[in-house]
């Protein structure tokens, strides 16, 4: 996991955080006002249900345009380049989700 353009390694990161949803409406997970654009970032997400009916939309950008579909104990590792939120939906309430960005300043 290097920074853009070089063989430096990407050394700032979010941790490993924690968001459990009260609906299963939008939240905005990774917010690209937090980091800058055309970087070499990387998104983990983890949907923590264990029940394989349970599932989190990945969508990002102003449009929602969705990325893919994790369910119960399914991850994604993702490059981000800092343009757009990433945004999540959950299939049910009270769902847990893990994640963290390991990112360049």
């Amino acid at each position: 996991l290097t920074k853009a353009g070089t063989l430096t390694g990407l050394d700032q990161t979010t941790g490993v955080g924690r968001k459990t949803t009260t609906s299963s409406s939008q939240y905005t997970l990774v917010d690209k006002a937090d980091y800058s654009d055309d970087k070499a970032h990387k998104v983990y997400i983890k949907n923590l249900s264990t029940s394989n009916s349970e599932f989190v939309n990945i969508e990002i950008g102003g449009s929602n345009t969705t990325l893919g579909r994790l369910y119960g104990g399914d991850w994604a590792f993702l490059p981000y380049d800092g343009s757009n939120d990433i945004d999540i939906d959950t299939s049910a309430n009270a769902m847990s989700i893990e994640y963290m960005v390991i990112y360049e300043q």
